[in-house]
């Protein structure tokens, strides 16, 4: 949500997988940046992933989104971005599997003068188009998505095909009540969160109240608990480091606490993440493209209308 001083408070969102999520967290600051963090989680670790953000310094490129496509038990991560130097847009696709990252193709095509581009995505399709406008005249580029990136040659996409996981229409998210103990849903279970880990979350929270509008995300053995709107239950702003999300896993082991790392400045994937290419088509990796993160391991979410928000600030 847009505020009078261009502030637009942050919000936190779980995309889970069968045994791993990312975790999305869109910000804004009072110099005008917009950004979009994903977080990556699996085996009990979060480590900072990738990073949107717009009106940044970055000399080199402009960074537009990125997007998640859960894909048969591992995820494609979709980046676009724009380099002004020479008036290219570009989409590279990584896929992201058991810790591993690594690229599976990509295009770039030179936008002509004077016309806007943007990547327009089709989740359940896996495929996505590069679209020029001129006036009412608009041409547009079509890819796959698969193992690789590869061009396709077909009439229109299925534009009232429901967008999945899409910023626009919301991400699904699991529900969270409160009676005693603590019960976590996603619309086909249930699980439960005993009394005595509901009431060491709610004594870690700035606002106990906020418990009643907590969300979930049941991931592999264990459920990710967390705060998504941008105020607290008493009308109060949420804040940066208000921001946490909560573990508990169903084996027994006491609820970890995770607090969202900072990232590097400007956009692209964090300093500890390496998405190398497969070492063959089969898609065997090699020992550099794991997702490393500080322990020794490692949807939408997009801000596709920064230039109308450029013009409306500006």
């Amino acid at each position: 949500m847009l505020i009078a001083n261009n502030y637009v408070a942050p919000q936190l969102v779980v995309v889970p997988g069968k045994g791993d999520a990312f975790v999305i967290y869109r910000w804004a600051d009072e110099n005008g940046e917009l950004g979009t963090d994903f977080y990556y989680f699996s085996n009990g670790t979060l480590v900072p992933f990738y990073r949107t953000c717009l009106f940044c310094d970055n000399a080199s490129a402009v960074n537009d989104g990125a997007y998640i496509i859960p894909d048969n038990g591992s995820w494609i991560f979709l980046r676009e971005f724009y380099v002004p130097e020479n008036s290219t847009r570009g989409v590279e696709a990584y896929r992201v599997r058991d810790g591993k990252c690594w690229l599976i193709g990509g295009t770039s095509v030179v936008v002509p003068q004077g016309e806007v581009s943007r990547v327009v995505v089709y989740y359940r399709k896996k495929a996505f188009s590069i679209e020029f406008q001129n006036g009412s005249r608009v041409e547009a580029k079509k890819f796959w998505i698969g193992e690789s990136v590869e061009p396709a040659n077909f009439s229109g996409f299925p534009e009232k095909t429901p967008v999945y996981y899409a910023t626009e229409h919301g991400v699904p998210m699991g529900s969270f009540y409160v009676y005693g103990d603590g019960y976590a849903s996603n619309g086909s279970a249930v699980v439960l969160v005993p009394i005595n880990v509901v009431d060491k979350v709610v004594s870690s929270l700035r606002v106990e109240g906020d418990i009643k509008g907590f969300a979930s995300a049941i991931v592999g053995e264990g459920i990710i608990l967390y705060y998504p709107y941008d105020y607290h239950v008493n009308g109060s702003p949420v804040e940066r480091k208000d921001l946490r999300l909560f573990y508990y896993p169903n084996n027994g082991e006491r609820l970890k606490v995770f607090q969202l790392q900072e990232f590097q400045k400007g956009s692209g994937f964090a300093s500890d993440v390496v998405c190398g290419e497969a070492s063959n088509e089969n898609g065997v990796k090699s020992e550099s493209s794991g997702i490393c993160g500080p322990a020794s391991f490692l949807l939408l979410a997009l801000i596709p209308l920064y230039r109308a928000f450029l013009r409306k600030y500006s």
